[in-house]
């Protein structure tokens, strides 16, 4: 090696390996908590969409029903075959419902990063998927099959201690958690 000279560290490309090596189950906890309000968002979309196409249809062109532009950006709402015809922009009666779903989809956004947060947390707090299991109501264990059927050991939240920000924190996540399911259960 040349004197003075430091070889430079090059990164090699590796998958990601989460912090918590329980990653799987709070990934699992989000998916099902969210997955029904995800499929209402992009129905909306869709929705949006195709209204956005039949009121341009006076127009002499093809315009896609599955995209438009609204207030500058492409706003689609699956993988963009150019030969659907035109994006056009968004119609202005449509604006206020588009604003209603963009409201929505940074509201669950927010919430899927705090419910997210808490969740990669409490799992970090535990340290094992029995202690995990034992901090969640049952209805919200019951959306990772791999842990729904372990035995309670221990009380609801028992890693935070009972006047603690942090349960004040975690129960406001797990509040929200059981709207969103409770809003999946009303559709």
């Amino acid at each position: 090696m040349v004197a003075g000279y430091r070889r430079r560290y090059v990164p090699t490309k590796t998958k990601a390996k989460s912090s918590t090596p329980h990653q799987p189950y709070v990934d699992a906890m989000l998916v099902n908590i969210f997955q029904n309000q995800n499929a209402r968002l992009q129905e909306l979309l869709v929705s949006i969409a195709h209204k956005n196409a039949i009121m341009h249809k006076d127009s002499s062109e093809q315009f896609n029903p599955y995209a438009f532009s609204y207030e500058g950006k492409m706003v689609t709402t699956k993988s963009l075959n150019h030969k659907e015809g035109k994006v056009t922009s968004l119609h202005t009666s449509l604006s206020q419902s588009y604003k209603r779903y963009e409201h929505e989809l940074m509201k669950t956004e927010k919430d899927k990063r705090k419910i997210r947060n808490i969740l990669s947390k409490t799992m970090r707090k535990c340290g094992d998927v029995q202690g995990f299991r034992d901090m969640f109501p049952d209805a919200l264990v019951a959306l990772v099959p791999d842990i729904k059927d372990i035995p309670r050991e221990r009380e609801e939240g028992w890693r935070y201690p009972e006047y603690s920000d942090e349960r004040k924190e975690f129960t406001a996540a797990v509040d929200l958690m059981i709207y969103y399911i409770g809003k999946r259960l009303l559709r």
